[in-house]
């Protein structure tokens, strides 16, 4: 769970802002949104808050498969709870080529700000 959750949390995110809130079971995992680190200047609806939570939750798939267990995904499984993204159940496989070279390349990521050339 914790080598899965670490390969999530370097999911890119809107300004670095890591909006997201892991919750862990036995054999689940939940994403929740964490509002108070959204950026309402930048981000008044909170839409790069979801794309940035949707890569947190990607990068656990990726991980969680290539550890060799495939992960079901409930989004919003709660309607009373808005902020609560997804539920994440986990039962085991094995895990692809393809998956593991996706997980290897999780730490690899960088970010470049810098303007395009032309």
């Amino acid at each position: 769970m914790h080598t899965a959750l670490a390969l999530a949390i370097r999911a890119p995110s809107v300004h670095n802002s890591q909006p997201w809130r892991w919750r862990v079971g036995d054999r689940t995992a939940h994403l929740d949104a964490e509002q108070s680190l959204r950026l309402p200047s930048t981000d008044p609806d909170g839409r790069d808050l979801l794309l940035s939570c949707g890569a947190a939750l990607h990068h656990l798939r990726i991980g969680f498969a290539a550890l060799g267990w495939r992960a079901t995904v409930h989004r919003l499984p709660n309607p009373a709870e808005p902020d609560h993204l997804a539920a994440v159940e986990l039962v085991r496989h094995e895990p692809t080529i393809g998956e593991i070279a996706l997980a290897a390349a999780i730490p690899r990521r960088r970010t470049d700000r810098r303007r395009y050339s032309s």
